[in-house]
Protein backbone atom coordinates (compact mmCIF):
# COMPACT_ATOMS: atom_id res chain seq x y z
CA UNK A 1 0.00 0.00 0.00
CA UNK A 2 1.24 3.49 -0.46
CA UNK A 3 2.41 6.21 2.17
CA UNK A 4 -0.32 7.84 3.44
CA UNK A 5 -0.87 11.11 1.85
CA UNK A 6 -2.21 13.60 4.51
CA UNK A 7 -4.30 16.89 4.13
CA UNK A 8 -2.39 18.11 7.49
CA UNK A 9 1.04 17.19 6.09
CA UNK A 10 2.19 21.09 5.31
CA UNK A 11 0.02 22.97 7.93
CA UNK A 12 2.21 24.73 10.51
CA UNK A 13 1.07 25.12 14.02
CA UNK A 14 -2.54 27.63 13.99
CA UNK A 15 -4.56 29.84 15.99
CA UNK A 16 -8.22 29.22 15.76
CA UNK A 17 -10.64 30.81 17.74
CA UNK A 18 -8.37 32.29 20.14
CA UNK A 19 -6.59 28.78 20.79
CA UNK A 20 -3.02 27.53 19.73
CA UNK A 21 -3.02 24.74 18.08
CA UNK A 22 0.09 22.35 18.11
CA UNK A 23 0.03 19.75 15.10
CA UNK A 24 2.02 16.36 16.76
CA UNK A 25 2.08 14.43 13.76
CA UNK A 26 1.46 14.87 9.72
CA UNK A 27 -1.75 12.36 10.48
CA UNK A 28 -3.13 12.40 13.90
CA UNK A 29 -2.86 14.47 17.23
CA UNK A 30 -2.84 18.22 18.27
CA UNK A 31 -1.87 20.16 21.64
CA UNK A 32 -4.68 23.04 22.64
CA UNK A 33 -2.93 26.03 23.97
CA UNK A 34 -5.03 28.55 26.05
CA UNK A 35 -7.46 26.76 27.29
CA UNK A 36 -9.20 26.16 30.69
CA UNK A 37 -11.07 23.38 31.00
CA UNK A 38 -11.84 22.88 34.43
CA UNK A 39 -14.34 25.84 33.79
CA UNK A 40 -17.53 25.99 32.02
CA UNK A 41 -16.51 26.75 28.22
CA UNK A 42 -17.67 29.42 26.15
CA UNK A 43 -20.02 28.23 23.60
CA UNK A 44 -17.81 29.45 20.58
CA UNK A 45 -15.03 27.62 22.65
CA UNK A 46 -17.04 24.31 22.59
CA UNK A 47 -17.59 24.37 18.89
CA UNK A 48 -14.14 25.05 18.55
CA UNK A 49 -12.58 22.55 20.50
CA UNK A 50 -15.21 20.14 18.88
CA UNK A 51 -14.25 20.97 15.29
CA UNK A 52 -10.25 20.62 16.55
CA UNK A 53 -11.16 17.13 17.45
CA UNK A 54 -13.03 16.31 14.01
CA UNK A 55 -9.63 17.93 12.20
CA UNK A 56 -7.12 16.27 14.44
CA UNK A 57 -8.68 12.83 15.66
CA UNK A 58 -7.70 13.24 18.89
CA UNK A 59 -6.69 16.70 21.15
CA UNK A 60 -4.43 17.18 24.69
CA UNK A 61 -4.59 19.74 26.61
CA UNK A 62 -2.10 19.98 29.73
CA UNK A 63 -2.03 20.93 33.18
CA UNK A 64 -5.73 21.16 33.77
CA UNK A 65 -5.77 18.81 37.10
CA UNK A 66 -9.89 18.35 36.48
CA UNK A 67 -11.48 16.50 39.51
CA UNK A 68 -14.56 13.99 38.21
CA UNK A 69 -16.74 16.58 38.75
CA UNK A 70 -15.11 18.96 36.23
CA UNK A 71 -13.98 15.75 34.06
CA UNK A 72 -18.04 15.39 34.00
CA UNK A 73 -18.92 19.25 33.34
CA UNK A 74 -16.53 19.20 30.61
CA UNK A 75 -17.49 16.18 28.74
CA UNK A 76 -21.22 16.73 29.18
CA UNK A 77 -20.32 20.36 27.10
CA UNK A 78 -20.21 17.91 23.81
CA UNK A 79 -23.14 15.52 24.51
CA UNK A 80 -24.90 13.16 27.13
CA UNK A 81 -22.55 10.69 28.93
CA UNK A 82 -22.78 7.09 28.12
CA UNK A 83 -23.17 4.87 30.34
CA UNK A 84 -20.92 1.50 30.02
CA UNK A 85 -23.35 -1.33 29.58
CA UNK A 86 -21.94 -3.38 32.63
CA UNK A 87 -22.49 -0.43 34.58
CA UNK A 88 -26.26 -0.51 33.29
CA UNK A 89 -26.12 -4.46 34.39
CA UNK A 90 -24.74 -3.81 38.22
CA UNK A 91 -26.91 -0.93 38.32
CA UNK A 92 -24.26 1.68 39.21
CA UNK A 93 -25.22 3.96 36.42
CA UNK A 94 -21.61 5.36 36.54
CA UNK A 95 -20.69 7.42 33.17
CA UNK A 96 -17.29 8.32 34.88
CA UNK A 97 -14.89 5.25 35.24
CA UNK A 98 -11.56 5.37 37.30
CA UNK A 99 -8.49 3.11 35.94
CA UNK A 100 -6.73 2.60 39.35
CA UNK A 101 -3.42 0.14 38.27
CA UNK A 102 -1.71 -0.71 41.33
CA UNK A 103 0.98 -3.51 42.40
CA UNK A 104 -2.22 -5.38 43.65
CA UNK A 105 -4.25 -4.57 40.57
CA UNK A 106 -2.13 -4.66 37.27
CA UNK A 107 -2.99 -2.87 34.10
CA UNK A 108 -5.63 -5.10 32.23
CA UNK A 109 -3.59 -4.58 28.66
CA UNK A 110 -6.24 -4.35 26.06
CA UNK A 111 -5.48 -4.93 22.32
CA UNK A 112 -6.20 -1.93 19.87
CA UNK A 113 -9.87 -1.19 19.97
CA UNK A 114 -12.41 1.69 19.76
CA UNK A 115 -14.77 1.76 22.75
CA UNK A 116 -18.15 -0.16 22.58
CA UNK A 117 -17.71 -0.99 19.42
CA UNK A 118 -20.12 -4.32 19.83
CA UNK A 119 -23.29 -1.81 20.85
CA UNK A 120 -25.63 -0.33 18.02
CA UNK A 121 -24.69 3.22 18.75
CA UNK A 122 -21.05 3.75 19.71
CA UNK A 123 -19.66 6.42 21.91
CA UNK A 124 -18.83 9.58 19.96
CA UNK A 125 -16.08 10.91 21.84
CA UNK A 126 -14.14 9.91 24.56
CA UNK A 127 -12.46 11.64 27.35
CA UNK A 128 -9.29 10.82 29.74
CA UNK A 129 -7.54 12.60 32.16
CA UNK A 130 -4.21 12.02 34.14
CA UNK A 131 -4.57 11.91 38.28
CA UNK A 132 -1.31 9.85 39.15
CA UNK A 133 1.25 9.03 36.53
CA UNK A 134 4.65 6.95 37.45
CA UNK A 135 7.72 7.79 36.44
CA UNK A 136 7.43 6.16 33.24
CA UNK A 137 5.95 3.75 31.22
CA UNK A 138 1.98 3.73 30.62
CA UNK A 139 1.41 6.37 27.52
CA UNK A 140 -1.47 5.66 25.24
CA UNK A 141 -1.18 5.37 21.55
CA UNK A 142 -4.14 6.03 19.05
CA UNK A 143 -4.30 5.35 15.65
CA UNK A 144 -5.84 7.51 12.57
CA UNK A 145 -8.78 5.44 10.50
CA UNK A 146 -8.73 8.35 8.09
CA UNK A 147 -5.09 7.78 7.38
CA UNK A 148 -5.52 3.87 7.01
CA UNK A 149 -7.78 4.29 4.65
CA UNK A 150 -5.89 6.84 2.60
CA UNK A 151 -3.52 4.66 1.89
CA UNK A 152 -5.82 2.11 -0.08
CA UNK A 153 -6.03 2.89 -3.80
CA UNK A 154 -9.44 3.61 -5.11
CA UNK A 155 -10.31 -0.42 -5.77
CA UNK A 156 -9.67 -1.19 -2.24
CA UNK A 157 -11.51 2.06 -1.18
CA UNK A 158 -14.70 0.24 -2.95
CA UNK A 159 -14.33 -2.68 -1.60
CA UNK A 160 -13.91 -1.80 2.42
CA UNK A 161 -16.27 0.40 1.83
CA UNK A 162 -18.65 -2.37 0.91
CA UNK A 163 -17.76 -4.59 3.67
CA UNK A 164 -19.01 -5.04 6.98
CA UNK A 165 -17.50 -6.45 9.98
CA UNK A 166 -19.40 -8.66 12.94
CA UNK A 167 -18.44 -6.94 16.33
CA UNK A 168 -18.76 -8.46 19.80
CA UNK A 169 -17.23 -8.34 23.33
CA UNK A 170 -14.32 -10.49 23.17
CA UNK A 171 -13.18 -12.99 26.19
CA UNK A 172 -10.36 -10.71 27.66
CA UNK A 173 -13.05 -8.01 28.31
CA UNK A 174 -15.20 -10.63 29.61
CA UNK A 175 -13.10 -12.31 31.74
CA UNK A 176 -12.48 -9.13 33.64
CA UNK A 177 -15.90 -8.50 33.86
CA UNK A 178 -16.56 -11.66 35.51
CA UNK A 179 -14.06 -10.82 37.75
CA UNK A 180 -15.10 -8.07 38.71
CA UNK A 181 -18.87 -8.77 38.98
CA UNK A 182 -19.36 -12.63 38.57
CA UNK A 183 -20.73 -15.11 35.89
CA UNK A 184 -24.31 -13.55 36.04
CA UNK A 185 -23.27 -9.96 34.79
CA UNK A 186 -21.74 -11.70 32.02
CA UNK A 187 -24.54 -13.87 30.94
CA UNK A 188 -26.31 -11.37 30.77
CA UNK A 189 -24.16 -8.82 28.73
CA UNK A 190 -23.72 -11.48 26.27
CA UNK A 191 -27.73 -11.71 26.17
CA UNK A 192 -27.94 -8.19 25.34
CA UNK A 193 -25.32 -7.64 23.35
CA UNK A 194 -25.27 -10.73 20.60
CA UNK A 195 -22.98 -9.78 17.45
CA UNK A 196 -23.37 -6.93 15.64
CA UNK A 197 -22.78 -5.78 12.01
CA UNK A 198 -20.27 -2.84 11.27
CA UNK A 199 -19.36 -0.92 8.48
CA UNK A 200 -15.73 -0.99 7.84
CA UNK A 201 -15.46 2.38 6.45
CA UNK A 202 -17.42 4.64 8.50
CA UNK A 203 -18.13 8.58 7.39
CA UNK A 204 -18.03 11.46 9.93
CA UNK A 205 -21.44 12.66 10.61
CA UNK A 206 -19.96 16.28 10.65
CA UNK A 207 -17.31 16.68 8.51
CA UNK A 208 -18.85 13.30 6.02
CA UNK A 209 -15.03 11.73 5.99
CA UNK A 210 -13.91 8.26 5.67
CA UNK A 211 -11.88 6.29 8.04
CA UNK A 212 -11.44 2.88 8.43
CA UNK A 213 -13.18 1.66 11.61
CA UNK A 214 -11.09 -0.56 12.94
CA UNK A 215 -11.63 -2.95 16.34
CA UNK A 216 -9.00 -5.30 16.69
CA UNK A 217 -10.26 -6.35 20.45
CA UNK A 218 -13.65 -6.41 19.22
CA UNK A 219 -13.79 -7.35 15.28
CA UNK A 220 -14.40 -11.10 14.91
CA UNK A 221 -15.72 -12.09 11.50
CA UNK A 222 -15.86 -9.99 7.84
CA UNK A 223 -19.56 -10.31 6.78
CA UNK A 224 -19.64 -12.59 3.97
CA UNK A 225 -16.20 -14.28 3.53
CA UNK A 226 -15.44 -17.33 4.94
CA UNK A 227 -13.68 -17.87 8.55
CA UNK A 228 -9.97 -18.13 6.57
CA UNK A 229 -10.67 -15.14 4.10
CA UNK A 230 -11.99 -12.86 7.11
CA UNK A 231 -8.68 -13.87 9.02
CA UNK A 232 -6.48 -12.84 6.16
CA UNK A 233 -8.77 -9.55 5.37
CA UNK A 234 -8.48 -8.67 9.28
CA UNK A 235 -4.94 -9.18 9.95
CA UNK A 236 -3.82 -6.99 6.40
CA UNK A 237 -6.15 -4.20 7.79
CA UNK A 238 -5.16 -4.04 11.33
CA UNK A 239 -1.31 -4.99 10.56
CA UNK A 240 -1.77 -1.19 9.18
CA UNK A 241 -2.56 0.30 13.14
CA UNK A 242 1.20 -0.84 14.10
CA UNK A 243 2.32 1.88 11.52
CA UNK A 244 4.29 4.71 13.46
CA UNK A 245 3.06 6.56 10.87
CA UNK A 246 -0.77 6.98 11.75
CA UNK A 247 -0.05 7.33 15.44
CA UNK A 248 0.51 9.77 17.98
CA UNK A 249 1.99 8.59 21.45
CA UNK A 250 1.21 10.83 24.28
CA UNK A 251 3.62 10.80 27.18
CA UNK A 252 1.15 11.90 30.01
CA UNK A 253 1.62 13.73 32.84
CA UNK A 254 -0.52 14.92 36.20
CA UNK A 255 -3.37 17.16 34.63
CA UNK A 256 -2.93 16.18 31.22
CA UNK A 257 -6.37 15.64 29.58
CA UNK A 258 -7.25 13.86 26.05
CA UNK A 259 -10.53 14.19 23.94
CA UNK A 260 -10.44 11.84 20.54
CA UNK A 261 -13.06 10.81 17.77
CA UNK A 262 -14.28 7.44 18.68
CA UNK A 263 -15.71 7.59 15.21
CA UNK A 264 -12.13 7.60 13.22
CA UNK A 265 -9.74 6.27 16.03
CA UNK A 266 -8.72 3.34 17.72
CA UNK A 267 -6.40 3.47 20.75
CA UNK A 268 -4.53 1.67 22.97
CA UNK A 269 -3.28 1.95 26.61
CA UNK A 270 0.56 0.18 27.06
CA UNK A 271 1.17 -1.70 30.44
CA UNK A 272 5.18 -1.40 30.99
CA UNK A 273 4.10 1.07 34.04
CA UNK A 274 3.40 -1.66 35.90
CA UNK A 275 3.56 -2.43 38.89
CA UNK A 276 3.46 1.12 39.62
CA UNK A 277 0.63 3.08 39.92
CA UNK A 278 -1.45 5.24 37.09
CA UNK A 279 -5.14 6.40 37.56
CA UNK A 280 -7.22 8.04 35.35
CA UNK A 281 -10.67 9.13 34.46
CA UNK A 282 -12.49 8.43 31.70
CA UNK A 283 -15.91 9.01 29.91
CA UNK A 284 -17.87 8.87 26.53
CA UNK A 285 -20.52 10.80 24.76
CA UNK A 286 -23.38 8.86 23.35
CA UNK A 287 -22.99 8.55 19.35
CA UNK A 288 -25.60 7.45 16.74
CA UNK A 289 -25.52 4.51 14.57
CA UNK A 290 -22.41 4.35 12.40
CA UNK A 291 -22.94 5.64 9.07
CA UNK A 292 -21.86 3.51 6.15
CA UNK A 293 -19.56 4.73 3.75
CA UNK A 294 -21.07 2.62 1.39
CA UNK A 295 -24.80 3.70 1.92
Amino acid sequence: MPTPSSDLSNRPATSTGGLDVERLTGSIGAVVHGLDLAAPLAGRDVEHLRELVAEHQVVFARDQHLDEEQHRALANQFGPLSIHPVGELTGSGRAISVIDDTADRPPAGFDWHTDLSWTVEPPDLGFLSAVVIPPCGGDTLWASGRAIYARLDAAQQRLCGSLRVVHLPDDMLLNTVCRHHGEDIVRRLIANHTPIEQPMVRLHAETGRPAMWLSPLYAAKVVGLDDADSRRVLHVLHRQIHDPEVQVRWRWAAGDVAIWDETSTCHRALTDHAPQRRTMRRCTTTGARPIAAGG
